[in-house]
């Protein structure tokens, strides 16, 4: 599930500035699994792809995600944008299994260039 808010706020006709947050929230695959001890699950006995089917991509497991940031755009002249954006990146497991380090956190800072013609 995914809520998004985001307000573009016209400074004037060239320069705009927009804020904005995000969460993302979502429930474990039903073949997510931390480690196949105890599983019963032995992962050579079926070469041909039928299953069971496993993985242990900490992205699969039950977890949430909060981005928060700002943009600044300016558009010196009709068909050139120039931005900069500085954005906050924070994921959170939601199981006990999954330790905390596998869940990324980042500040990101991105400058971009944009020409129509």
């Amino acid at each position: 599930h995914t809520v998004e808010l985001k307000w573009i706020q016209e400074i004037n006709q060239q320069l705009s500035l927009t804020p904005y947050v995000r969460y993302y929230r979502q429930s474990e695959a039903d073949f997510y699994y931390t480690s196949l001890t105890g599983t019963g699950i032995d992962g050579t006995d079926r070469i041909d792809g039928s299953g069971p089917n496993y993985s242990s991509d900490y992205r699969l497991s039950k977890l949430e995600a909060l981005t928060y940031g700002v943009r600044v755009a300016w558009e010196p002249i009709y068909d050139m944008t120039l931005d900069l954006q500085w954005e906050r990146y924070e994921m959170d497991g939601l199981n006990s299994q999954t330790p905390a380090s596998f869940f990324p956190s980042a500040h990101v800072l991105s400058l971009g260039a944009q020409f129509r013609f």
